[in-house]
């Protein structure tokens, strides 16, 4: 099975160094400014989910994730107000940018798939865009290089 099934632009999808394989098991390594185009603020993991079970649904106003499937496959659809790019990640050797002002919804293959997900800031419940004609708002001012204006507190 391939790493990747996508259609990105080649940049977002980053493979991670296969460090070390031998008797005891593999080594993968990533590493800020390399690998990873920033330093984590905040780690999680998603795993658990339901099969068919839709997750995520927003895009970030400014956060950055950078998204590595542990376990299982995991399929996403990733949407830049213009255009939506599919992918399945399948190896915990590969990883896929997602930029800021892109929506992003994914499902689990089974409920033992572990998608493991590094954000480039830590959690701000502002930095979430949940509504979607919102995002497609934002989206368009993005396009046209205007600058998105902050969320109302």
């Amino acid at each position: 099975m391939t790493a990747f099934r996508h259609n990105f632009p080649p940049e977002w999808t980053t493979p991670l160094k296969l460090h070390h394989q031998g008797a005891r098991g593999q080594l993968i390594v990533g590493e800020a400014g390399r690998e990873l185009p920033f330093a984590p603020q905040r780690i999680f993991i998603v795993h658990g989910v339901a099969l068919g079970q839709v997750r995520g649904g927003h895009a970030h106003r400014q956060c950055s994730q950078f998204v590595i499937c542990m376990s299982g496959a995991c399929r996403l659809t990733m949407d830049d107000g213009h255009d939506s790019m599919a992918v399945t990640l399948e190896q915990p050797c590969c990883g896929l940018l997602i930029p800021p002002l892109h929506w992003v919804q994914f499902t689990l293959d089974s409920p033992s798939a572990q998608l493991l997900v590094l954000a480039s800031h830590s959690y701000d419940p502002d930095d979430y865009i949940a509504d979607y004609r919102e995002f497609q708002t934002l989206a368009q001012l993005n396009l046209c290089n205007l600058t998105p204006p902050a969320k109302q507190r």
